[in-house]
């Protein structure tokens, strides 16, 4: 399984939003417009109803890696998450990709709970997450 910043991000319900905008946005040439606010490398989150929604770092150009040519009406959130949190997520990723996925050998319904065979990214890594996980969600991706 193959863990993205985006689901940690998810999973700690932090995106560590520094502010959103709201416009017509295009992603021409990859290039992502109106990018007075945009640079290289940076993490946005993406939403809308015609919008591809998700977290991504936009690439050397300013755009939205592997996405074509688009047009959306959207909120684009600007993310600044801590160089550590970034580390730590490449962490999780080579761990995920060492230990497979847990296979469920147990499941109870009545006081729903559930055994696996060992411990996923979330349990391995939740003392690491605490620090950056939040309440409650800020980016509804």
């Amino acid at each position: 399984m193959t863990v993205k910043v985006s689901d940690v991000m998810r999973h700690v319900r932090n995106h560590f939003i520094t502010h959103s905008i709201h416009a017509a946005w295009r992603n021409t040439g990859g290039k992502l417009t109106p990018d007075s606010a945009l640079k290289p490398g940076m993490w946005i989150a993406v939403t809308g109803a015609d919008a591809p929604t998700g977290v991504y770092q936009l690439d050397e150009r300013g755009g939205i890696p592997n996405l074509g040519d688009a047009a959306w009406t959207g909120r684009v959130y600007l993310l600044n998450p801590p160089a550590d949190f970034i580390h730590l997520c490449g962490d999780i990723a080579c761990w995920a990709a060492a230990n497979p996925d847990p296979s469920v050998t147990a499941e109870k319904l009545g006081e729903y709970s559930v055994s696996r065979a060992s411990v996923t990214w979330q349990e391995a890594f939740a003392p690491a997450l605490t620090p950056y996980r939040r309440m409650f969600t800020e980016v509804p991706v």
